[in-house]
């Protein structure tokens, strides 16, 4: 994979997130069919099986809800917007880091991640999982390079794959995916990669409540 060199960052890692979080579970590793498959498909989802996080703030306006995400992003470096909407007033912002290394997964995962704020009075609705991509390398010396509209290559071209929930089908090609969650049959074969995974997106919404927590006056 290539990509014109004057468009790539070199990864970033998100000060303030690790794998686990004390403050709370936000996101589970699921799997299910979706209307009409045959197969199952693995998805990052909320644990509270709405389709967003809500973070509380009451007596909170929505303008200042609004500045204080501008705020926090300001105060995170790896972090970038990538749109704005004047309809809904939405923040999305990005991040590009890895969720585990070879010490943690039986592969390197990083994540495209993608967060999506909607403020209003008194709360925080978080969108996170959508419309995230996560690569998978089984080099250990794999750096992974990302433009700011999404594009990932490696480093010369070092092989890696777009991360698979599920194990594929044919059980020669399931081979190559050991890191996978699933099996074929949606039963979950490898728990530390979906904790691992459930951690890592966990740390987004609990850095983003402790920055809010201690700044947010």
């Amino acid at each position: 994979m290539k990509s014109s060199p004057t468009s790539i960052l070199i990864v970033l890692f998100i000060l303030g997130i690790c794998p686990a979080f004390a403050q709370g579970k936000y996101f589970e590793v699921v799997s299910k069919k979706s209307n009409g498959s045959k197969t199952y498909n693995g998805y990052v989802m909320p644990a509270n099986g709405q389709g967003y996080v809500v973070l509380s703030y009451q007596g909170k306006t929505k303008e200042q809800l609004r500045s204080a995400v501008f705020n926090y992003i300001k105060a995170r470096p790896s972090l970038w917007i990538v749109k704005l909407s004047d309809r809904d007033e939405r923040i999305e912002y990005g991040n590009f880091a890895t969720i585990g290394d070879t010490s943690k997964c039986i592969v390197n995962l990083v994540s495209s991640t993608r967060v999506d704020v909607e403020p209003d009075n008194g709360q925080l609705k978080l969108y996170i999982g959508i419309f995230n991509q996560i690569y998978s390398s089984l080099y250990g010396t794999a750096r992974f390079l990302i433009s700011r509209d999404g594009v990932v290559v490696s480093e010369n071209e070092t092989p890696f794959n777009e991360y698979k929930f599920v194990q594929p089908d044919s059980r020669k090609e399931a081979l190559a995916y050991p890191e996978s969650v699933f099996d074929t049959n949606g039963k979950v074969v490898n728990p530390a990669n979906k904790k691992t995974i459930e951690g890592f997106y966990d740390g987004y919404v609990a850095d983003l409540k402790s920055y809010l927590d201690k700044n947010l006056k």
